[in-house]
């Protein structure tokens, strides 16, 4: 669930301001299993009289299933945690000619929000390729504070 709200409008002096908040509830996560081949190895049971190494099957049943992901709990069993982000706007309009220049500053995630909004799914992430960290660990956040300046002319 997504709940968004802007307001803006004219403030004094000739400035503009606008507000952008957001609140996430969070979205559903399950963890997952990727199918490896070097999971998958097989030794068979030896019959023959002599002693000799048994024979191993390694992964030939599986090589066209290498990759594929499989729930190893009910989809959505997790979800993120809630999210709220506030971003500001402030503009001021100066007539140049017969256009405008306008001045603007931006604020985004002005509360600092360090919110997780993506972690580690792969039960065995050390031989998915697709992953690069342990079970559970945080892959990304909430970008951080940031101002942004900028500058248009318009004609």
């Amino acid at each position: 669930l997504e709940l968004k709200v802007q307001l803006g409008g004219n403030l004094p002096y000739g400035f503009r301001g606008a507000l952008f908040a957001t609140h996430i509830t969070g979205d559903r996560v399950t963890p997952t299993l990727a199918i490896n081949d070097l999971l998958l190895e097989f030794q068979l049971p030896d019959s023959y009289p002599v002693s000799r190494p048994p024979a191993r099957i390694r992964g030939y049943f599986f090589a066209s299933t290498t990759g594929e992901r499989i729930f190893v709990q009910p989809r959505g069993t997790y979800r993120y945690p809630p999210q709220t982000s506030l971003n500001l706007h402030l503009e001021r309009g100066f007539a140049l000619g017969r256009g405008e220049f306008i001045a603007s500053l931006d604020a985004f995630n002005s509360l600092g929000a360090n919110t997780v909004s993506e972690i580690q799914t792969s039960v065995n992430g050390n031989l998915d390729p697709e992953a690069y960290s342990a079970y559970g660990a945080a892959r990304n956040r909430v970008p951080p504070r940031t101002v942004r300046v900028g500058a248009a002319i318009k004609f």
